[in-house]
């Protein structure tokens, strides 16, 4: 049996917050009682604990987990009612884990809100805040119903018939605004949910960094990735020193760490951000350190991606957007023992389209900003399913790790240019077909051909979360050099054709590589109390409660195919600063060489990935 070893949990945005707090209600009770990614806190330090513990001094189990967001600047997207200020709260059974987070309520809403603008609200939001005030009233467990917000004060006007198209088109766009920029306190019991249940020294908010209400064209400096790497660092913000020392803590506590899981903005200042952080952890810890990167970039909203947008920011969103990228995929990935993975959300729309004789359809989930997050934090959790459990179906206090997260970020990144991994998932995986009664699992495995992302008949498939997969494995330009394996819910199938192990490598032979990390388990992805409703399975068989968890597969690439998505990059980020670079030389305090450094260490990248002229040599000399 491996010996378990702690893993750290880094979550560092608003919408990466969410995803840890979906994450860390995800894990198992084999977790909580191992160390491997939960530690002991008295009840005391723990958001929410006091609430649910009637001993002063009890010991609870937390996760190993370090949040720093911007409750004052968010967007995030949840399901909205049509009645205004609809104070109503859904009740969800609680979760019987113990105080994971969404499973205890937490202190008053002004504890979490010590900037200065969580009261700097004008006028114009009073009623709103009074909503929000009443919805956090829930019990525990409750989660709330959120509800689209306006102004009140514009419908108690009169207009004249001339005025109205004009007053329509200023509430409009003045509604865009507040969509992107949500200052409101109706988003105060997600920020309560998010924390709750975790060690109060490690939940962290980045205080503003200047006023939001500044001048129209004023965009956030929280949207520059340059802006994190030159500022959001120790050094110079009290803020990003006291994250460090929640993260030396937890180095200090962990008796042989194995590595760092980093949920994150990677479009914006969070990820420049994250680049400082890791790298005096790296300092501290040692480089040999491996970490893991799940860095979402979700999509602009629909008003700012229109040409010709009333927005008066819009170009500069996507500008920044298409430097956020580039600056990410060159920062992030520069230490050798790092796994980035890019989650593309805007993709997931024809990842997850729904085929009908009208067309595609993305499903209604994909704007919802809680079911986006449970995908996310499914698919990390299964990826690194194998850290913490050796995949048996009945663990017992015998079991431990199937293996460290060196082994898999060697699978996964088996050379040091290798520095960018495309992810897919199978969500849920089909474990059990009635035209295989035998429950083998080589006929499963037949069912689920390895990067095949389309839908074959009567076959599964997985689906691609960080850009398509276009070359064929079997190509030279679509060659596989690594790959991790997890499909959880399968370890149940038997063993009929072929011996486990064996079944799994031929399997992953197709693929033609020697870095090849297979894992099979029995043990499905729990269906938390805050699992969103009618998210991958029907409505009606999640509020049933006959399910306990739902089967998953998580399948990690370092592919030569990943070329397109760098180029892309490039190409992109290549047209703002040819015709542009002087409007984000100050926003993201990079000079016109710093610029060029990070567009020539991305064209390396590009190369080293793209090998279709290999193939177009190999075919002329055949």
């Amino acid at each position: 049996m491996a010996a378990e070893r702690e893993v750290i949990t880094v979550a560092l945005g608003n919408y990466a917050s969410l995803v840890a707090a979906q994450w860390a209600n995800g894990t198992t009770e084999y977790d909580t009682t191992r160390r491997t990614l939960y530690a002991e806190r008295r009840v005391e330090a723990v958001w929410g604990g006091e609430l649910t513990q009637q001993r002063t001094g009890a010991t609870v189990r937390v996760p190993r987990l370090i949040l720093l967001d911007a409750p004052h600047a968010t967007r995030m997207k949840f399901p909205r009612r049509c009645i205004h200020r609809d104070t109503n709260v859904k009740e969800v059974p609680e979760a019987d884990r113990g105080p994971t987070p969404g499973a205890m309520n937490c202190p008053t809403t002004a504890d979490f809100f010590s900037s200065d603008s969580s009261n700097s609200h004008s006028d114009d939001n009073d009623n709103d805040n009074n909503g929000g005030e009443k919805q956090e009233k829930g019990g525990v467990g409750e989660m709330p119903s959120f509800s689209s917000s306006t102004d009140q004060r514009h419908h108690d006007r009169t207009f004249s018939p001339g005025g109205v198209a004009a007053h329509e088109t200023f509430n409009s766009v003045r509604q865009i605004k507040r969509e992107l920029f949500n200052e409101r306190d109706e988003l105060v019991p997600w920020w309560k949910y998010i924390r709750s249940g975790v060690s109060a020294k490690c939940v962290h908010v980045l205080h503003p960094l200047h006023p939001l209400a500044g001048a129209a064209a004023d965009v956030p400096l929280l949207h520059s990735f340059g802006f994190g790497m030159s500022q959001l660092r120790s050094t110079h913000s009290n803020d990003m020193a006291e994250v460090m020392g929640s993260i030396r803590q937890q180095l200090e506590e962990a008796d042989s760490l194995q590595g760092v899981q980093c949920f994150l903005d990677g479009d914006s200042a969070f990820g420049g951000a994250a680049c400082n952080v890791m790298e005096e952890f790296w300092e501290d810890a040692g480089h040999k350190i491996p970490a893991v990167f799940f860095t979402c970039f979700q999509p602009l909203p629909e008003e700012t991606m229109t040409p010709g947008s009333d927005v008066d920011f819009a170009d500069r969103r996507r500008d920044e957007l298409c430097l956020n990228r580039l600056l990410a995929t060159s920062h992030l990935t520069r230490q050798d023992r790092a796994v980035y993975i890019p989650l593309e959300l805007e993709y997931w729309k024809i990842s997850f389209a729904e085929h009908t004789t009208l067309g595609m359809n993305a499903p209604s989930w994909l704007q919802n900003d809680i079911a986006t997050a449970q995908l996310v934090a499914m698919a990390a959790d299964t990826a690194l399913y194998g850290i913490r459990d050796d995949g048996s179906v009945n663990t017992t206090k015998g079991s431990g790790p199937s293996f460290y997260m060196h082994d898999w970020q060697e699978a996964v990144r088996p050379t040091r240019t290798l520095r960018v991994a495309a992810a897919l998932a199978a969500v849920p995986l089909r474990v059990y077909d009635a035209n295989a009664p035998k429950n083998d699992l080589w006929d499963f495995l037949h069912r689920y051909p390895l990067l095949t992302t389309s839908p074959v008949a009567n076959n599964g498939f997985f689906t691609p979360l960080t850009h398509p997969i276009n070359f064929e494995f079997q190509t030279e330009a679509g060659r596989v050099l690594g790959h991790a394996l997890t499909m959880r819910g399968a370890g149940k199938l038997l063993d009929l054709t072929y011996p486990r192990q064996e079944a799994l490598l031929r399997y992953g032979l197709p693929l033609r590589t020697a870095n090849y990390l297979p894992l099979v388990t029995g043990n499905s992805y729990p269906i938390s109390s805050t699992f969103p409703q009618d998210f991958v399975l029907p409505r009606d068989i999640l509020a049933s409660g006959a399910l306990d968890g739902i089967d998953v597969g998580s399948h990690v690439v370092s592919t030569f195919g990943s070329a397109p998505m760098i180029q892309g990059i490039l190409t992109d980020a290549e047209k703002v600063l040819h015709y542009r670079r002087h409007l984000y030389e100050d926003a993201y305090c990079m000079e016109k060489d710093e610029w060029k450094e990070v567009m020539e260490d991305v064209l390396q990248m590009r190369d080293d990935y793209d090998h279709r002229d290999n193939e177009a040599d190999e075919e002329e000399l055949e």
